[in-house]
Parts: structure tokens; sequence; C-alpha cells
């Protein structure tokens, strides 16, 4: 009974407080951790209230976010600090506020080259929004090595996103460069 009681309490604490910080370093398929916790973050344009600024992309807190402002294309990019083979790629969508045109029509990118002159496309939302509340997730099959991650509008609505998670194991120098299909800016 105690058991069971300690169980019950824990669910509504979570469903009360929201997903715990620690939840948002582990993979949710269990796996690796988070290369892009408290990574350097960078973006196209920033909301002005300190609230929606970029770091808090890679905070482990899904109440917070980066908003986008002004003029598109809107974009954010996150440096992992070196090159890893990805395994999968997650945004959690805003939790808080029902945006569909935040949910849908971008793209996730990566380049070992921070202004992504050339990049490799290795996920997309279409036109149909990622449900609310949901996450969007990309089960990457791609073997290189990356350094860098972007996730692009490819509209010029407006941009959402409360927190991106990146999973992957360590490059090796032995076999880990392979030649991917890459994709010049599509902005020129």
């Amino acid at each position: 009974m105690i058991k069971r009681t300690m169980a019950f309490l824990l669910a509504a604490v979570v469903l009360l407080c929201g997903v715990p910080a620690s939840a948002l370093r582990q993979s949710s398929s269990g796996g690796s951790e988070n290369l892009a916790y408290g990574k350097r973050v960078w973006a196209s344009s920033e909301y002005e209230s300190e609230v929606y600024q970029s770091p808090k992309l890679v905070d482990g807190d899904p109440a917070t976010g980066w908003s986008s402002a002004g003029v598109p294309p809107h974009w954010f990019c996150v440096d992992l600090g070196r090159e890893y083979v990805i395994t999968s790629v997650e945004l959690v969508t805003r939790q808080d506020y029902n945006q569909p045109e935040t949910r849908q029509n971008f793209e996730v990118r990566a380049s070992n080259d921070s202004t992504f002159s050339s990049y490799t496309v290795l996920g997309r939302q279409g036109m149909e929004s990622v449900g609310y509340q949901e996450n969007f997730v990309a089960n990457v099959v791609d073997e290189n090595p990356y350094r860098y991650i972007q996730v692009a509008k490819t509209d010029s609505a407006y941009f959402f996103m409360s927190e991106l998670m990146v999973y992957g194991r360590e490059a090796t120098d032995s076999g880990d460069l392979k030649t991917p299909p890459s994709y010049s800016d599509m902005a020129g």
C-alpha cells in the first residue's frame, strides 16, 4: 500500500510540476545524455524578454524557451563543442500555449561549419503540425559526425521551441566519415 501511495504521489508531483530537468538530459528512449544541454546557442533573432532568449533552449526547463522576433528567416543553432555521430534530435514544443504554426514547417540541420553554408538535413516537419504538448523526434540514420545543429523554419511564420535535445555518440577517427547527401543553403 505504501509503494502504491508513493507512486501516486510521485506521478502527481510530475503532473503538477511538469517534466523535471533531469529527465530532459536523457533520451526519451532511455539512451545517452543530452549533448546540447548547457551548450552555446545562438539564433537569428530573439524576443525582447529574457525569458525567451536562445540559451533557454538548452537549460533543461520545458517551461522556458526561445521565441523568434523580427523578420524571417527564423532559426537557432547549438555548438556541441566537438563532433558527434547524431542518433536523434528531440524538440520540446511550447507546453503552455497552443500555437500550431510554431510546430510545423521546420528542418533539423547538421554541419561542421558554424555558418551552415553547407549542411545535411537530419529531419523535417512539414505542413502538418506536431501535436499540442507533444515532442518532435528525428531518429537519425546518417553516420557522419557533426558539431553544429540548426533548427530552421522553412516558412515565414513565427517560431517558438521550449527545449532542444541532441543525442549521439562520440566520433572516432576510424570510419565515421561517410558522404551524406548535402544541401546548400536553401534560402539563397
